[in-house]
């Protein structure tokens, strides 16, 4: 990484430190620290704004956040939170448990006929990810930190949206957003 001109304050504070080019840490040989270089400006805000993003998901969804294990968000049963549960219990159950099953048919629902999941919603974009942190806190938790996951990445895709996807053609840019009528925005 190459160092460039600092002024005298910046000199005071960092003196004889050289920033470390895989994390960007300033003070080594010890990681923890709260002084890290960036690559650009681009890539400070987008780190803030994913920082920013999270908190705010965690506050807009405040009491999951100290229930994650024990309450499980949405309306009261029957609801179809209960039912995404289950399909996070179903495939933990399904490939780590039963001998030769597949994830994709109960037998144990609608018994003696069982019920093919994938004519529901097999909702794979959260059951997949979510199948290592079941093995590791169980169902409740994997769900909701699946569901908070979900918050701030749908979050971090409209800023990315709206501000330029790093290093594209519109980096930074959100001129290109124009109204229907051909209008900016």
């Amino acid at each position: 990484m190459v160092d460039r001109k600092f002024g005298i304050e910046t000199l005071c504070l960092h003196a004889g430190q050289i920033p470390d080019a895989a994390t960007g840490s300033r003070a080594a040989p010890i990681y923890q620290t709260t002084s890290y270089v960036f690559k650009d400006t681009n890539h400070a805000a987008n780190l803030f704004a994913l920082a920013g993003l999270a908190l705010l998901s965690v506050v807009l969804t405040y009491p999951l956040i100290i229930h994650l294990g024990s309450r499980i968000p949405g309306p009261p049963a029957p609801g179809d939170n209960l039912e995404y549960v289950y399909k996070v219990w179903w495939f933990k159950h399904a490939l780590f448990e039963l001998s030769p099953a597949t994830p994709f048919f109960n037998p144990n629902a609608f018994y003696p006929f069982g019920y093919p999941v994938t004519l529901s919603e097999t909702t794979l974009s959260n059951t997949i990810p979510a199948l290592p942190l079941t093995l590791v806190f169980g169902e409740v938790v994997a769900y909701n930190l699946t569901l908070l996951a979900s918050f701030i990445l749908s979050a971090l895709g409209m800023y990315l949206l709206v501000f330029g996807w790093p290093g594209g053609a519109n980096d930074g840019d959100p001129a290109w957003l124009t109204r229907l009528d051909g209008s900016r925005v």
